[in-house]
């Protein structure tokens, strides 16, 4: 019987241990993947010269990186999402009518 209730647990850990690590994934991925613009601008002002505004254009990927990063963030997370829903929808007033 333990070693049943042993592996339930150690299936049920893995399994959350592979969601944690596909969330980390996307994550990286979606930095990366906005944030590339900005390295190479960076990358392009050591060999010639950049184009005008180089690092106000590379911000703005950087920000949207970060908003993308934290949107995802949102998502995963479902503590933080029912809290965000509750403040954003409020609570429902009801009236129940009681018998006297």
């Amino acid at each position: 019987m333990s070693r049943r209730v042993t592996l339930t647990n150690s299936l049920s850990r893995a399994k959350r241990e592979l969601k944690m690590v596909r969330r980390l994934v996307i994550l990286v991925i979606i930095i990366f993947a906005v944030a590339s613009p900005y390295a190479l601008f960076v990358l392009i002002s050591f060999f010639t010269a950049p184009p005008k505004y180089h690092f106000r254009i590379g911000y703005i990927f950087i920000n949207l990186s970060v908003a993308s990063a934290m949107i995802a963030l949102l998502q995963f997370t479902d503590p933080l999402k029912a809290s965000i829903k509750k403040i954003i929808y409020g609570r429902l007033n009801t009236v129940t009518p009681t018998m006297t």
